[in-house]
């Protein structure tokens, strides 16, 4: 596969922090764009390496995409918290420590 040259703008911090810890800003630029190619029209991330590498290139939007399933599973989360409450954990009996 054969390699094309382009001008692409990144934030001016983001290029530093790269730069100081050696980071192939073209290698980046090449593995950023898979992982958005294999999550476009999808709904999400394809598996938990994906999903974590959206989140450590774009913090705030993680934070915003946590807050928002917080809200959309609040109710399951509340019964899940209530039936501990009542029952314990499950298999807490054949805990020894």
């Amino acid at each position: 596969m054969g390699k094309i040259e382009m001008r692409v703008e990144i934030d001016i911090e983001l290029a530093a922090q790269a730069r100081e810890a050696g980071v192939a800003l073209s290698d980046a630029v090449e593995m950023g764009l898979r992982i958005a190619l294999a999550t476009a029209g999808r709904g999400g991330p394809l598996g938990v390496e994906a999903g974590h590498l959206r989140q450590l290139a774009n913090p705030n939007a993680a934070e915003a995409r946590a807050r928002q399933w917080a809200l959309d599973n609040a109710e399951a989360i509340s019964l899940h918290n209530a039936r501990v409450a009542e029952r314990g954990l499950f298999g807490e009996d054949l805990r020894r420590w």
